[in-house]
C-alpha cells in the first residue's frame, strides 16, 4: 500500500492511498475510523466504503473527506451535528456516531474539507466557506447570534459570514482559519489568546501568505517567499519569535531561514474543572527540505536530541545522517 497523503488528528491518523481509498488507525472509541466499529487499531484499518476519495481530513472525535466526485463525506462522533448529515444522531448500533462514510447533506460540492473538534467546515467548488456543528467559541464563523446560542448546532453547511472566497481552510479546537483567494489570512472564533471575532477577520495587515495552519492556541503562516509568522499564546516558546510573551498579532519567526510549509501544535490535559495544563510547539519544512521546530520540548516534540524547550527554530537530529 503506496500513501499519497497523511494528516493527523486528535487521537487518530489517516492517510490516502494512491488508488484513492481512505485508511485510518488509531482511537476508535467514537468510530473516527470509519471501519464499521468502535474498536481502537493499532495497524491503517480501511474505511469501509467503496467512495474514492481525493482527500482526507481527521479531527478530534471525527473524519471527513471529499471523493473524487467532489461530494464531501463524514464518520464518527456526531453530538453537536459536526458530520453535517442533517442530525446529531447515529445508527443503530452507536447512538453516538457513524460508523462508516457518510454523505453531507447539502447539493454543495466541495474543494476541501477540515474536521475539528466538535465542528467542521468546508471551501465549495466556487471558494465559498461552510462550517457545521457546535457555533461555541463563534466558530462556525456564522455570526454573534449564533456564537451566543450554545444550543443553535448547525447539522447542515452553514455559509460563514462575508463573501470572502477561500483557497483552504484550516481549523483548530474553538477556532478556524482560512487562506483567501487574495493571499489573505481570515479567523474566526476564540480561545484564551486568539482572536475572538464570530465571523472572519482579517490577520496579519497587509501581508500576503502562502499557507496558514491551525493549532491548539497558536496558529502560524508563510509568505509567498517564505517568511514565517505565529500568533496566539507562547508560554513555551511555540512563536518562535524569541520570547515567551502571547501575541494577538502574528509575529516573524526569528530565523533567516525560508519555508515551504509550517504546522503548529499542542495538547492540553485537564487535571481538574478549571485547571488545565497546556502544552504546545511548533514544526516547519524549509525550502531547501530541513525540518525545524521549536517550543516546548519536555517530551522531545522538537527532534532535536534534548528535552529542553527553544525558543527559536532548532533542527533535528540526524542520528542515521539519511535525512535529506
Amino acid at each position: 500500500m503506496t500513501f499519497t497523503t497523511i494528516a493527523a488528528g486528535l487521537t487518530h491518523t489517516c492517510g490516502l492511498t494512491k488508488d484513492h481509498a481512505v485508511f485510518c488507525w488509531g482511537a476508535n472509541d467514537s468510530a473516527q475510523l470509519g471501519d464499521g466499529t468502535t474498536k481502537n487499531s493499532a495497524v491503517p484499518v480501511r474505511v469501509s466504503t467503496g467512495v474514492r476519495f481525493k482527500s482526507v481530513a481527521p479531527g478530534a472525535s471525527h473524519t471527513c473527506a471529499v471523493a473524487t466526485d467532489d461530494v464531501g463525506y463524514c464518520w464518527g462522533g456526531n453530538w453537536h451535528g459536526q458530520l453535517g448529515v442533517g442530525d446529531r444522531d447515529g445508527d443503530a448500533a452507536a447512538p453516538c456516531c457513524y460508523r462508516v462514510p457518510t454523505p453531507i447533506r447539502t447539493d454543495l460540492r466541495f474543494r476541501m474539507v477540515a474536521a475539528g473538534g466538535i465542528h467542521s467546515c468546508g471551501v465549495a467548488l466556487d471558494k465559498k466557506a461552510y462550517c457545521w456543528g457546535s457555533p461555541q467559541e463563534g466558530r462556525l464563523g456564522t455570526g454573534a447570534a449564533d456564537a451566543a446560542n450554545k444550543s443553535a448546532d448547525k447539522t447542515t453547511p452553514t455559509p460563514v459570514v462575508g463573501e470572502i472566497a477561500f483557497e483552504t481552510i484550516t481549523r483548530g479546537s474553538w477556532h478556524t482559519c482560512g487562506l483567501a483567494a487574495t493571499s489573505a489570512v481570515f479567523c474566526w472564533g476564540g480561545s484564551a489568546f486568539q482572536m475572538d471575532s464570530p465571523v472572519p477577520k482579517r490577520v496579519g495587515g497587509e501581508i500576503e501568505f502562502a499557507n496558514v495552519a491551525t493549532g491548539l492556541f497558536h496558529d502560524c503562516a508563510v509568505t509567498r517567499d517564505g517568511i514565517a509568522y505565529c500568533w496566539g499564546e507562547n508560554k513555551d516558546g511555540q512563536l518562535g519569535d524569541g520570547t515567551t510573551t502571547d501575541a494577538a498579532l502574528p509575529r516573524r519567526v526569528a530565523t533567516n531561514h525560508r519555508f515551504a510549509s509550517i504546522s503548529p501544535s499542542g495538547n492540553v490535559f485537564v487535571v481538574k474543572p478549571g485547571d488545565a495544563i497546556t502544552w504546545a510547539f511548533t514544526c516547519a519544512l524549509t525550502k531547501d527540505d530541513a525540518i525545524l521546530c521549536w517550543g516546548d520540548n519536555r517530551h522531545g516534540a522538537l527532534g532535536n536530541g534534548s528535552t529542553t524547550r527553544a525558543l527559536t527554530p532548532v533542527p533535528i537530529s540526524d542520528p542515521t545522517g539519511s535525512i535529506q
